[in-house]
């Protein structure tokens, strides 16, 4: 009997010392998953903002071209008119 305390007693003692490097290690697993997220969250929001410069300088370089296509247009029809 002494010796089925004893064993029972040990595994219990494996079991609670197996219980708590788990949980460390979910402790751990969480932390680097929250890390992960919000590394995840912090580039997409940086890429967000380089994409939106980016169509900001895309539609004024569009605007740009229009107004010149405009002008030499205007300047091509100013031409033919004085010939």
């Amino acid at each position: 009997m002494k010796n089925l305390l004893e064993i029972s007693t040990g595994e219990k003692n494996r079991l609670k010392d197996k219980v708590t490097n788990l949980e460390k290690t979910l402790g751990t697993s969480q932390e680097d998953l929250q890390l992960t997220k919000s590394n995840y969250e912090s580039q997409l929001s940086t890429m967000t903002e380089h994409l939106a410069n980016m169509n900001d300088k895309l539609s004024m370089q569009q605007e740009n071209i229009d107004q010149l296509q405009y002008q030499l247009k205007t300047s091509g029809q100013n031409k033919s008119s004085k010939k």
